[in-house]
């Protein structure tokens, strides 16, 4: 693990180091070899994560709620951080709309494959799945996603759809409409509007 003090960091490291140890029993914190990046005092803490994957990518925790990147690369959380300074805001009011793509899409997915089939828990899947490129990721294991009987996987990617709906992406929307499961099936049926929304556009900017 390296120990150099990063760039971006907004407390004393020794006091990151605790609160980091802290949470080493968190999947996101323990798989993505996060170090806590701040303390507001909550329990939601922005995090450098140093896994191979998404080393130098900030992903902001959430106790109750959705987490995920809110930063790309360390540049892109020096610049958040610079805007909020100038602003006089806090740091979450200036988060993307939707997370960013990782920057490796084919680490990312290998990432994902593994804690698909070697971990009980879904929720590295569920948060970060929106930071996965899902037109270029490989659609066979799309559709086990969709059509898993751990219905927060197929939820989470028919959301995803929704954040970049592509006409590529409608078979895998139907296959989460489809689902057994009626929390899928909602989202699924979100997805394929999403969906059939955005080829309109497509259509309507071909042929004005």
């Amino acid at each position: 693990m390296n120990h150099t003090t990063p760039i971006g960091l907004l407390l004393p490291f020794a006091r990151a180091k605790v609160l980091t140890d802290a949470l080493a029993w968190h999947p996101l914190v323990r798989t993505l070899d996060a170090l806590v990046l701040d303390d507001t005092g909550t329990s939601e803490h922005h995090l450098l994560l140093r896994h191979p994957a998404l080393a130098g990518c900030v992903l902001y925790l959430v106790h109750d709620g959705e987490s995920r990147l809110v930063a790309e690369s360390p540049a892109q959380w020096q610049t958040l951080l610079a805007q909020a300074i100038a602003a006089g805001c806090a740091l979450v009011e200036l988060h993307p709309a939707q997370a960013p793509l990782a920057p490796d899409q084919p680490a990312l997915q290998a990432l994902l494959q593994g804690a698909e089939h070697h971990d009980n828990d879904s929720t590295l899947l569920t948060t970060l799945l929106p930071s996965l490129d899902l037109e270029q990721a490989d659609q066979g294991w799309l559709n086990t996603l969709a059509t898993n009987e751990d219905f927060y996987l197929g939820e989470a990617l028919a959301r995803t759809i929704c954040l970049r709906p592509a006409p590529e992406l409608l078979p895998l929307a139907e296959r989460c409409r489809q689902h057994p499961h009626p929390q899928v099936a909602q989202a699924g049926q979100l997805a394929v509007r999403a969906v059939r929304k955005a080829m309109h556009q497509e259509d309507s900017n071909k042929y004005p």
